[in-house]
């Protein structure tokens, strides 16, 4: 019974862990996406969240090398291969307002803003904390598996 004692105290403290960066990320500054320029943006690597501001829901989680070209450029400038989030919008039936690439823009800057952390030289525990924010924030828009989905 012993190692069970211990795995469940590795377990907490892991969860303790997650719980600091969960804070962490939710005391981050929020950048809208209306008026974002680049120079706003780190070039380093972390985690984001972009949320709706109406509700505050968390629409998408993500991880990356440059924060900077990730959130600025992929997401609020880029097309349809590079900003999955516009993808999402444009293929959701319940967002009627989006359209096309530039009403997926537009609804970013209207509605919405994005958090970060910084989390350099790690991409174990960048890959982790996508995956922690993901699930309990309830993101709502997850990237499928590839293959055969159910």
């Amino acid at each position: 019974m012993f190692w069970w004692r211990e795995f469940m105290s590795d377990i907490q403290s892991k969860l303790l862990m997650g719980t600091k960066y969960i804070e962490k990320i939710q005391r981050s500054n929020r950048i809208m996406f209306n008026g974002l320029k680049p120079s706003q943006l780190p070039s380093d690597s972390g985690v984001y969240i972009i949320k709706d501001k109406i509700d505050d829901t968390v629409l998408y989680v993500g991880r990356t090398l440059n924060l900077q070209r990730r959130i600025y450029t992929n997401h609020l400038q880029g097309n349809l291969s590079t900003a999955r989030l516009k993808k999402y919008l444009i293929e959701d039936p319940s967002r009627n307002e989006v359209i096309d690439l530039k009403s997926a823009k537009e609804f970013l800057k209207k509605r919405c803003y994005v958090q970060f952390i910084i989390v350099q030289d790690n991409h174990k525990i960048r890959g982790k904390l996508e995956c922690l924010f993901t699930f309990a924030f309830d993101a709502y828009y997850v990237e499928p598996e590839r293959g055969k989905r159910n």
